[in-house]
C-alpha cells in the first residue's frame, strides 16, 4: 500500500505526507477531501438509521464546525429535502447548521427565514445575510428576501448588515443597482416615525430649561492633537470650509429605544427606569450606531444627512475654540465641572446635561460615555496633511475601510490553512475611533486630544455616540 500511496502523491498531488499527529497521509486539497466526506455522509443518510447517525455526528463535533461545514453544505445538495436537513442540523448543532446554511445551494426562502428566527447572536445572522445574494443566485429573489428580513427586525446590527447585503446584490448584478438602492431606502419603513420633538430639544438639568438638541459648529480651523501620547501626534491644523451641526448630547436611551425598543438598557443600582431614559445609550456597536443614523435621516426630513462625526469634527466641537487639555481648562478640577469620570461618577452613567456645557453648548463631551466616530483608526497623525479644507456637507456617511483592511473572500483549493474556503464567522471590519473618555476611566483619558480604537463589533457598558448633521442649506 505504501508504494501505491507514494506514487499517487508523486504523480497526482492529491495526497501528501501528514504532519504525523494522527495519520501518515492527508489530502492536499480541501475540496477533494470534503467531497469524499460529503459522499460518505450522503451514503450514511440514505441508510436505515442514517439520519440519526448523521445528526448524532453533527452534535458530536461541537468545536470543530469549521472543518465540517463544507461537507455538510455539500450534503444538502445530495439529499432529497435539503431544507429539512438544514433545519435538523441547526437543531443538532446550531453553529454547524448556520455554516451549512451560509453555503448550501437551492434552499427555500422560508427555510432561511425560519432558521434565522432561531438564531440568538446577531453575528451569526449577519454572516448569513451577507451570503444571501450568493445563496439564492437571483438578484430579484435576494432583494425581496433581504427586505422581508429587514422588516422583521429592529436590531441595529441586523439592519446594518442587511443594508450591506443589499449593496452586494448591486455589486454582483449592476443592472439591479436601482432596485437595490430602492430597497435600501425602504429598509426602515416598518419602524414608526418618532415624535420630532424628541430630536429638537432636551431638558438640561444644569441650565434648568429645555435647550436645542443641535449645536452649530461654525466654519473655521483648529490645531488637532496633543502631546500626551504618540497616537495624538503630530499636532496639525484642520480647517472646515463650511459649518455643521452636532448633537449637544450623546444619543439617549429614550431616543435610541424609539429606533430599537428591544435594546438592552444598562440598569444602575439606585437609578429608576424612568430616569434612565435621559442617560446616554450604551452597549451599542459601531454598526448599530451607523444604522441608527440611517434610520434617523430616513424618519425625519430635518435629520437628512445624519451620520456619525469624523474624529476631526468631534475634536473641533469638543474643544470649542480652546487649546487646553479639556474644554474647561487644563486641570482635573476643570474636568469635574464638565465631565463624569472615575473619580466623580459613582461607576455609572449620568443623565445628560447635568454638568456645564462647553462654550459652543456641547454637554458631556468629556466623560460619561465614550463616543464612536465614523473614522478609521490610524496609529498617529503622521499621514495627515495640515490645513487641508474639509467640507462637512460632502463628508461620506462613514469613512470607508482601507483596501488593506477589508475582509477578502476566502480562497478555495488552498492547503490546510485554518478556515480556508468556508465561512469562518463574521470578519472584523476596520478598527474605528472613539473619543471623550467615560465614567470608568482616569481624567487623562478624557482629554480633548485623546483617542482610542476598537473592533466595530464591540459593545461596551460605557460606550455610546452622538450624531452630526450638515447645515440646513446642504440637506
Amino acid at each position: 500500500m505504501r508504494p501505491f500511496l507514494d506514487e499517487l502523491a508523486t504523480k497526482t498531488g492529491i495526497l501528501g505526507p501528514h504532519d504525523g499527529r494522527d495519520a501518515d497521509w492527508r489530502f492536499w486539497h480541501r475540496t477533494f477531501r470534503e467531497a469524499l466526506a460529503s459522499e460518505q455522509l450522503a451514503a450514511t443518510w440514505r441508510g436505515g438509521q442514517g439520519k440519526k447517525e448523521v445528526l448524532a455526528h453533527a452534535a458530536s463535533i461541537a468545536g470543530d464546525e469549521s472543518r465540517w461545514a463544507e461537507p455538510y453544505a455539500l450534503l444538502a445538495g445530495r439529499v432529497a429535502d435539503p431544507d429539512a436537513l438544514v433545519k435538523a442540523l441547526v437543531a443538532a448543532n446550531r453553529e454547524l447548521g448556520l455554516r451549512a446554511l451560509a453555503t448550501a445551494q437551492g434552499l427555500k426562502e422560508k427555510t432561511i427565514r425560519e432558521v434565522l428566527a432561531l438564531t440568538g447572536r446577531w453575528e451569526e445572522r449577519a454572516e448569513v445575510f451577507l451570503r444571501i445574494p450568493g445563496l439564492l443566485g437571483d438578484a430579484d429573489r435576494a432583494l425581496r428576501l433581504l427586505l422581508r428580513l429587514a422588516h422583521a427586525t429592529r436590531d441595529g446590527n441586523d439592519l446594518f448588515f442587511l443594508h450591506q447585503a443589499i449593496g452586494r446584490v448591486a455589486t454582483a448584478s449592476p443592472d439591479h443597482a436601482p432596485q437595490a438602492e430602492q430597497a435600501q431606502a425602504k429598509l426602515y419603513d416598518h419602524i414608526p416615525k418618532p415624535d420630532p420633538a424628541l430630536f429638537e430639544s432636551f431638558y438640561a438639568p444644569h441650565a434648568k430649561k429645555r435647550v436645542p438638541l443641535w449645536v452649530e459648529a461654525r466654519a473655521g480651523s483648529f490645531v488637532m492633537g496633543g502631546g500626551g501620547y504618540n497616537v495624538e501626534r503630530p499636532k496639525h491644523q484642520v480647517r472646515f470650509d463650511k459649518h455643521f451641526r452636532i448633537g449637544a448630547v450623546p444619543v439617549t436611551n429614550h431616543q435610541y429605544l424609539a429606533f430599537d425598543p428591544g435594546h438592552r438598557v444598562e440598569h444602575w443600582e439606585g437609578v429608576s427606569e424612568e430616569k434612565l431614559r435621559d442617560h446616554p445609550v450604551v452597549n451599542v456597536t459601531w454598526y448599530a450606531a451607523v444604522a441608527f443614523c440611517r434610520w434617523l435621516r430616513a424618519a425625519l426630513p430635518e435629520a437628512e444627512g445624519a451620520r456619525l462625526p469624523t474624529e476631526e469634527e468631534w475634536e473641533y466641537a469638543c474643544r470649542a475654540g480652546t487649546t487646553t487639555e479639556y474644554g474647561s481648562g487644563d486641570e482635573e478640577s476643570d474636568l469635574k465641572k464638565v465631565g463624569w469620570y472615575n473619580i466623580n461618577s459613582g461607576d455609572r452613567t449620568h443623565r445628560v446635561g447635568e454638568l456645564e456645557a462647553n462654550q459652543w453648548g456641547l454637554y458631556d463631551a468629556h466623560g460619561n460615555v465614550w463616543e464612536w466616530t465614523g473614522s478609521v483608526w490610524t496609529n498617529d497623525y503622521s499621514a495627515k496633511k495640515a490645513g487641508v479644507a474639509r467640507d462637512p456637507s460632502k463628508t461620506p456617511e462613514v469613512e470607508p475601510e482601507p483596501e488593506a483592511s477589508r475582509p477578502s473572500e476566502p480562497e478555495g483549493d488552498s492547503a490546510e490553512s485554518a478556515g480556508a474556503g468556508r465561512p469562518a464567522g463574521l470578519p472584523r471590519g476596520a478598527l474605528r475611533v472613539f473619543r471623550g473618555g467615560s465614567f470608568e476611566v482616569d481624567a487623562v483619558l478624557a482629554r480633548s486630544a485623546f483617542r482610542l480604537r476598537d473592533d466595530p463589533r464591540s459593545p461596551w457598558r460605557d460606550r455610546g455616540f452622538r450624531v452630526v448633521l450638515p447645515p440646513p442649506e446642504h440637506r
